[in-house]
């Protein structure tokens, strides 16, 4: 059976997360996708003629590179120019793709582009055989690239030069017949940092233990120096970062024993230093996390001796190198998963479905990893004070969605809320921000210290809590998921519960801080992470 044909004219319709989701295509914006990888503006010979030609013709003007791929965003000066010359591009020997740039709204050109790649996800019922893999090659041109040998009812196929139409046609055509459960062309977007930029220097890392410090309210922390009599962690428990790259050679990251299995998703090696002068995130979010204790560095992180694993997620990345990024955790030995990014915040007032690729890879990491005990998936709730249930990432309900509190522990005012909240951890938004490692050298937030002082946001808590839960497995390695969300919510401190306050969102939606009948609040979660109740439990359970 072939479906109806709902995309008409400058919309698309297609399946992403188990759902439907209509997007449009930019008026003005194409992607190419070059053979070679050269930068067009490189190109020699016949094919930097070829494209020399079309820009005087069209007045296509070169906009940006999409970083670690071969591909290039272009504008032409009219939408009228637009159809033919792509057809035009995709006649020529030296281009291997030429597609669509797809936007959330009709009227957001030059805002948050998604590309569609050369790639589809196929999720068969269960594993497929052989022979119906080669049929679906034959029949619509495509290569099988990869498979989950642990879940492999699900295949990536790449598109090939036999393939009669698009990704994204072939994507839909493929959902609605009966060879396969669904099917989603992967797309390239980029993603959002949950960052609100705003040992001897133990005293500034408020979060961890406060004392009044900048006029916060003293015990408003996660109670670190409480789990530290248990434990500082431990060697054998490694908490996995994906973020958009680290400096590894910090005093307070580096070290032989300290990285583990270091990954660039993107570029795909074992590189996961920041690519760009703006990629400074990383950084920050591991120092938050595991910063050593000691040594010649300056903080401590949540679980200093633990020891991490670095995986780049470049801020454009397909959602085939999104699920890598989680399946290397997986395959690695990763304990936890910190994730400190999602869709962009206060874009658009709908829900942005995770693509069922890296769903797949996430329920992998959840159900089965570590053994069978599960690898624990955290999200930052983001920072667009919206809800949480328009994040199809922090929002799925096999993640932890870690909210911020402030110094004062009252929300931050940025936090996203909703019902599927776990906890919530200190970060900005009070009087002061969070103390943590930067890019070293003149790169990085600050370009005089090798440290920020005001780093933040959902990106911070997150990271915190992830922290917690390694100290949490090195007293207790044994313990499952299930028992780790339920020792977070059982121990979290109810904060801000003298008084309920009510909140405008950023859509003019009206939210309480109320805590129901259950013990929790679509703001605080079950309350905020209180690291010493948490690991005095973990060695209990």
């Amino acid at each position: 059976m072939v479906a109806k044909k709902r995309s008409s004219g400058n919309t698309v319709t297609l399946q992403r997360g188990g759902r439907e989701v209509r997007l449009h295509k930019s008026p003005h914006l194409i992607a190419v996708r070059f053979r070679s990888g050269a930068v067009p503006q490189n190109l020699t010979g016949p094919e930097g003629r070829e494209l020399d030609r079309l820009r005087g013709r069209a007045s296509l003007r070169f906009v940006r590179r999409v970083p670690g791929r071969r591909v290039a965003l272009f504008r032409c000066r009219s939408p009228r120019d637009r159809s033919d010359v792509m057809d035009e591009l995709r006649a020529h020997k030296s281009i291997q793709y030429v597609s669509h740039v797809l936007q959330r709204s009709a009227d957001d050109d030059g805002g948050s582009e998604i590309g569609v790649d050369d790639r589809v996800f196929v999720e068969f019922g269960g594993k497929p055989s052989r022979r119906r893999v080669k049929s679906v090659e034959r029949e619509h041109g495509l290569r099988a690239i990869w498979q989950f040998p642990e879940m492999p009812g699900g295949v990536v196929f790449q598109v090939t030069s036999d393939a009669k139409e698009n990704p994204m046609k072939i994507a839909n055509r493929l959902h609605h017949s009966r060879a396969c459960r669904t099917a989603e062309p992967c797309l390239v977007e980029a993603k959002a940092a949950r960052a609100v930029p705003s040992d001897p220097s133990f005293r500034r890392q408020w979060h961890l233990l406060n004392t009044g410090q900048g006029g916060g309210t003293p015990g408003a922390d996660c109670n670190a120096p409480a789990a530290w009599d248990y434990t500082w962690g431990d060697p054998k428990i490694t908490i996995a970062i994906i973020d958009d790259g680290f400096d590894l050679q910090h005093p307070d990251l580096r070290g032989a024993d300290k990285v583990r299995h270091p990954y660039d998703a993107t570029e795909r090696d074992n590189n996961p230093s920041p690519g760009a002068f703006s990629d400074n995130h990383g950084t920050a979010c591991a120092g938050v996390a595991i910063a050593s204790r000691g040594g010649d560095g300056l903080t401590v992180g949540t679980a200093p001796d633990c020891s991490w694993m670095p995986i780049r997620h470049a801020g454009e990345m397909g959602d085939f190198e999104e699920a890598l990024a989680f399946y290397h955790a997986y395959r690695n030995g990763a304990d936890v998963i910190s994730c400190s990014w999602g869709p962009p915040d206060n874009a658009y007032n709908e829900f942005w479905p995770m693509p069922s690729i890296t769903r797949y890879v996430i329920d992998l990491c959840v159900k089965r990893g570590r053994g069978g005990k599960g690898i624990p998936v955290l999200f930052a709730a983001g920072n667009g004070n919206e809800p949480l249930a328009l994040d199809g990432y922090a929002n799925y309900k096999n993640v932890i969605a870690v909210a911020a509190s402030t110094n004062q522990d009252e929300k931050a005012w940025y936090s996203d809320y909703g019902k599927n909240v776990w906890v919530c951890a200190p970060s900005n938004g009070g009087t002061l921000g969070v103390y943590t490692t930067d890019r070293t050298g003149y790169r990085g937030y600050s370009s005089d210290s090798d440290y920020v002082a005001d780093f933040g946001g959902t990106s911070s808590s997150t990271p915190l809590v992830a922290g917690v839960v390694g100290l949490m497995l090195a007293v207790n390695p044994k313990l499952t998921v299930s028992k780790i969300k339920s020792i977070l919510k059982r121990t979290a401190v109810k904060i801000g519960i003298e008084q309920a306050y009510e909140y405008e969102d950023h859509w003019g939606d009206w939210y309480s801080d109320e805590y129901d009948s259950r013990g929790h609040s679509q703001v605080f979660g079950w309350g905020c992470v209180d690291a010493g109740a948490a690991v005095a439990a973990a060695r209990n359970a």
